[in-house]
């Protein structure tokens, strides 16, 4: 599928509302897992037995809806590993020699606070995009693992993305860069759709005054009914949320930035 160029949208990282306090973060792994049991969902550490020699498993098995699905959480330390750290430095020092950037600056690229010059940002595009794939990869085998383990091979595999702290890339832009890993290396692969989503991570956008949450999934293939247990869930998972914070959480709409556009490029499914 050829995809069209994503247009840039602004991030801007929210400094709070007016009238109401930003809430403490919320562990993620923690509250999800108790939002799933409310759901129906299980967990699936508590269906099998402890067993150090028994490959990963994934997180939650969904009986009434044939769904297996791992949450993967990126946290504000998205390029944590060596080899990124290091190539990050590089960029950084190379404009810094040029007398383009200071260290300062520098700092907020990567917490996305000030756009990164376009000559540089599709290096740190790459490096985002490869730690999609490490991330998904290993999920893909968590819930081939988990399908053996309990038997089930016709079970859909879902993958949950939680954005929890991390500025880097505005959430339209993440789903674009997973969506083009999913389609570029796991379409032949046990997962059957992903779910994009922010926890502590809010975002303000231009033409809409309120600080929102994302909810944006993508399928493999349309018309199974993945999507409406998908759906469901999100929508569940957005009341849970308001909840446990005290709050009204207002939620990502197509209407509410603009990206309809974009949302054809969320779509990986290969059916015709």
């Amino acid at each position: 599928m050829k995809r069209k160029k994503s247009p840039t949208i602004p991030f801007d990282m929210p400094q709070g509302v007016e009238g109401l306090i930003r809430p403490e973060p919320l562990p993620v792994e923690e509250t999800f897992n108790e939002y799933v049991k409310q759901f129906g969902g299980q967990l699936i550490s508590e269906l099998l037995q402890t067993d150090p020699q028994r490959p990963q498993n994934a997180d939650y098995y969904f009986p009434s809806h044939g769904a297996i699905a791992e949450l993967k959480c990126f946290e504000k330390d998205l390029f944590n590993n060596r080899e990124d750290v290091e190539r990050i430095g590089h960029i950084i020092q190379k404009n810094h020699e040029s007398g383009l950037v200071d260290g300062y600056k520098g700092f907020r690229w990567l917490l996305g606070q000030e756009p990164l010059p376009s000559e540089y940002r599709r290096d740190m595009l790459s490096l985002a995009r490869r730690y999609y794939e490490n991330a998904i990869r290993k999920a893909d085998k968590q819930i081939e693992s988990t399908k053996k383990l309990l038997d089930l091979p016709n079970a859909r595999g879902l993958v949950l993305l939680a954005n929890d702290g991390n500025y880097f890339s505005h959430p339209a832009e993440a789903a674009s860069l997973i969506a083009q890993v999913m389609q570029n290396h796991f379409m032949e692969s046990h997962i059957d759709g992903f779910v994009y989503f922010t926890v502590n991570t809010v975002v303000k956008v231009s033409d809409n005054n309120g600080e929102l949450m994302y909810w944006v999934p993508s399928y493999r293939e349309t018309g199974d009914g993945l999507a409406d247990f998908v759906n469901h869930l999100g929508a569940g998972w957005g009341d849970f949320f308001a909840e446990k914070i005290g709050q009204e959480a207002p939620r990502f709409q197509t209407e509410d930035i603009r990206v309809t556009s974009l949302m054809r490029n969320f779509k990986y499914s290969n059916s015709k």
